[in-house]
């Protein structure tokens, strides 16, 4: 199983250790301001790698990824290879942690291995990570603090302000000529870089193509217990990333060919309404909610919730967990959306975080978990008329709506009926979800209607 997903899966407390750029890495919303005095020259190097690769006309790399995680003094290696392959404007192929992307210029296909499924649509005049980012792609990619390095130079790649992204949080920066970088074959210049709270970062740049070879997160062994899920001891972790050889050359056009793999089926595309994608089409989109219940915290106390109680407004369910890294990041978002509609349309929508925690293993209550991981994010979700919290430690609630990644968001319309699952987080996923809740409010589906068949009425 490979741990650079930010899309944790909710059950296994191994996996919780092995998914720590979840856990730690893509982290909370932690970090600082970057430092106004950080040294010229690591804006210098920085600035220089990115109008390197603004340059290119195409780009290719067949870079690999290893892992490795020590948990109950057993090691636990993950070898994946990460090949990268660009043409401007809007050509590209990638593979990553099973989610394949496919542009040739007039289509772009998505696969997901694990399901055998993929989903097609017209492409973009121009590539963005934004386009990109949704659902799977963008859990894998971007969807923490530390993004996946293939995220970092498909940011170079696409412009998208590369060296500001990766400068966030840093509080310390230094530069080092002539470094060797263990299976790279040539000394490279290092960027080192110290993100507060968070792993820093070491980049290997070819001091002639100024294209990053390497890159490497740097670990703080001594607190990696403080980070581990409860009970799950965690002596040692690491990972790197190589670029392999990289050719400038524009690749062969079949290596852009959207025609579907073999033996995958297709699923239909997210719906017109929603940027932000779901991970792959939900069986549960379009029909009535399942039963479900969970405890909602009300002041001190707890109140028991069912499937019926929440009819007749728009419901989203936020299916969330203390351990998980990019739901930390959603959080605040949630909080910002929530504020918004307590303004505009309070007593129409219910925004509910549904932790997915369960009691912790010394036996202390699992409410104490979830307020103090809010607190510490500074996430109020219970104080206004929209946003509440709820515990669902024994993921009834998950289960019912078949969840089995962190973050899922869920939407239900008035009657009850699920109009969207979306599946990882997304920078901007307020934004979408607000947009989604007012074309509920006036009435609209968000459920694409399905083709008539020939012989039906029109």
């Amino acid at each position: 199983m490979d741990q650079t997903k930010c899309l944790i899966p909710r059950r296994s407390r191994s996996f919780q250790a092995l998914s720590l750029l979840g856990l730690w890495l893509c982290g909370s919303a932690w970090g600082q301001d970057r430092d106004s005095k950080l040294a010229s020259d690591v804006r210098e190097l920085l600035d220089g790698t990115a109008k390197a690769y603004g340059e290119l006309s195409a780009y290719a790399d067949a870079g690999h990824l290893s892992t490795r995680v020590l948990v109950r003094g057993e090691a636990q290696p993950v070898e994946s290879d990460v090949p990268i392959r660009f043409e401007r404007p809007n050509r590209l192929a990638l593979s990553v942690d099973g989610v394949t992307v496919v542009c040739d210029g007039k289509q772009l296909r998505t696969d997901r291995a694990a399901l055998k499924k993929y989903r097609t649509e017209p492409a973009p005049a121009q590539l963005s990570l934004g386009l990109l980012g949704g659902g799977a792609l963008g859990a894998v990619l971007t969807g923490g603090a530390a993004e996946h390095p293939a995220g970092l130079v498909l940011r170079f790649l696409l412009n998208e302000k590369a060296a500001d992204r990766l400068l966030e949080g840093v509080t310390a920066g230094r530069v080092e000529s002539e470094v060797r970088f263990e299976g790279v074959d040539q000394p490279l210049t290092a960027l080192t870089l110290e993100r507060g709270d968070r792993p820093g970062l070491k980049l290997g740049i070819d001091p002639a193509s100024h294209l990053v070879r390497a890159v490497d997160l740097l670990v703080d062994s001594g607190r990696l217990g403080e980070k581990a899920p409860p009970g799950v001891p965690v002596a040692e972790w690491s990972m790197r990333w190589r670029s392999g050889p990289i050719s400038t050359v524009a690749p062969e056009i079949t290596v852009f060919s959207t025609a579907p793999p073999a033996g995958y089926t297709a699923v239909a595309s997210a719906q017109a309404a929603a940027p932000l994608k779901n991970a792959e089409a939900s069986p549960l989109v379009g029909k009535p909610a399942p039963d479900f219940r969970f405890d909602l915290l009300v002041g001190k106390a707890t109140k028991p919730v069912a499937r019926q109680d929440l009819v007749g407004k728009v419901i989203v369910l936020g299916f969330w967990a203390t351990w998980c890294g990019p739901c930390k990041l959603e959080l605040p978002e949630i909080q910002a959306l929530t504020e918004r509609l307590s303004k505009q349309h309070a007593g129409q929508v219910q925004v509910i975080a549904v932790s997915q925690d369960r009691a912790p293993d010394d036996g202390s209550p699992v409410r104490g978990l979830v307020e103090s991981t809010l607190a510490e994010l500074k996430v109020k979700l219970g104080e206004g008329p929209v946003g509440q919290v709820a515990l669902d430690p024994d993921q009834v609630t998950g289960d019912a709506f078949a969840v089995t990644g962190l973050p899922t968001i869920v939407i239900l319309d008035q009657k009850g009926v699920v109009q969207a699952v979306h599946v990882g987080y997304q920078e901007g996923v307020g934004e979408t979800l607000f947009e989604q809740i007012e074309t509920l409010l006036v009435g609209k589906s968000l459920v694409e209607p399905a083709p008539s068949k020939p012989g039906q009425g029109h």
